[in-house]
């Protein structure tokens, strides 16, 4: 990956991070469930492989699923699974 690629990647998983932080300091806040989070990883890993086929970027798009990831492992761990 060159370092464009780098930079486009981390900047994709930094917009995470204020909702990564807000999950961890407040636990008991139900607005944001594991489910949600959970079917944002699968379409973002679906928008990925498509834009890999395709011979398109998929580098912002893999940030965007590690970030789901993360983001349900959190709520998955706190036991925020349900619907809102």
């Amino acid at each position: 990956m060159s370092p464009k690629d780098w930079t486009t990647f981390c900047l994709a998983i930094g917009a995470y991070a204020p909702l990564i932080v807000g999950a961890i300091k407040e636990k008991m806040d139900k607005s944001q469930v594991f489910t949600t989070w959970f079917l944002y990883l699968l379409l973002d890993v679906i928008t990925m492989s498509s834009s890999n086929e395709l011979d398109g970027s998929y580098v912002i798009l893999f940030g965007f699923a590690v970030g789901s990831f993360i983001m349900s492992v959190i709520l998955l761990y706190q036991g925020r699974v349900g619907w809102t």
